[in-house]
């Protein structure tokens, strides 16, 4: 394994996949049965890679860098829609009031069937804090 030998293969392929007619064919490719990339190619032509180890583990790795960045782009947003509660939607509810709500009334489905005085006895509601959260679950439900 020659480092410098990839670093300058890598080069060399970034300066090519540069130009704007091979960019299509940079972004086209042909899977085998394992689907793993065997070859790029354009509307006309193939190119096999498959016996070029360089340039096939350049590909390879360059293909699982996006992957992995999708992945973990899709799980941070997932977390952060996990993290969040609707509460949080009306004016005057943080996440500290969102987590006292419904740790006293048990679910979100109980804040949102709460009278105000149910609301009210949760700390650090007010009274104009409990009509929001009725007036936004009514105009919902």
């Amino acid at each position: 394994y020659d480092y410098w030998d990839e670093r300058k293969l890598a080069d060399e392929i970034v300066a090519i996949a540069d130009k704007p007619a091979l960019k299509d064919a940079l972004s086209q490719n042909v899977k085998d049965e394992y689907h793993k990339t065997r070859a790029l190619c354009d509307d006309e032509n193939d190119v096999d890679i498959s016996h070029e180890k360089a340039l096939y583990m350049f590909i390879y790795r360059i293909q699982e860098e996006v992957h992995r960045f999708a992945i973990t782009r899709m799980s941070n947003a997932k977390r952060k829609t996990l993290k969040t509660s609707s509460l949080e939607k009306i004016k005057g509810i943080g996440p500290a009031k969102a987590r006292l709500l419904l740790g006293k009334l048990g679910s979100l489905s109980a804040v949102k069937n709460a009278t105000k005085e149910q609301l009210t006895a949760v700390p650090g509601i007010t009274d104009g804090i409990a009509e929001a959260i009725i007036n936004h679950y009514k105009k919902d439900g």
